[in-house]
């Protein structure tokens, strides 16, 4: 397939953006609900990365599902595909993009795999990123 069908890096980062508020919103505002309610910062914090270790869990399912799409992804119109076939990706492969993903963004602390994984799509001709590459899938259009 040509590069025109891939998802833009524009449409990759407008479909995170929504799914971010959609995702991460909750989990902060119920670990900061937690902190407070108990006045205990160590727990809130340990439930917030309780949180964190489940959400990828929801890009996982909406990726292996039907369409392909986490909310976000429907909102813009692109969907995660298999690099190779163009056909949905398995669970296996949805987690596996979900959690390298996920260990890049803890991996923040140093900032640079975090940086290296959103911008690679920019000069990749497949426009994946390094968690697409792991899972052997791309983002396209639909």
């Amino acid at each position: 397939m040509s590069s025109a069908v891939y998802a833009s890096w524009g449409q990759r980062f407008g479909a995170w953006l929504i799914d971010s508020i959609i995702v991460w919103g909750p989990i902060f505002g119920a670990s900061s609900a937690v902190a407070l309610a108990i006045e205990d910062a160590v727990t809130g914090i340990a439930v917030f990365f309780l949180f964190a270790v489940f959400a990828p869990l929801y890009y996982a399912f909406c990726h292996a599902g039907k369409r392909g799409q986490t909310l976000g992804k429907r909102a813009v119109g692109i969907a995660v595909r298999n690099a190779k076939t163009r056909d949905r990706i398995s669970l296996g492969r949805a987690v596996a993009r979900a959690y390298a993903a996920a260990v890049l963004w803890w991996m923040s602390w140093s900032a640079i795999p975090l940086i290296l994984d959103y911008l690679w799509p920019l000069w990749d001709a497949k426009h994946q990123a390094l968690h697409d590459k792991v899972a052997a899938s791309v983002v396209v259009r639909v």
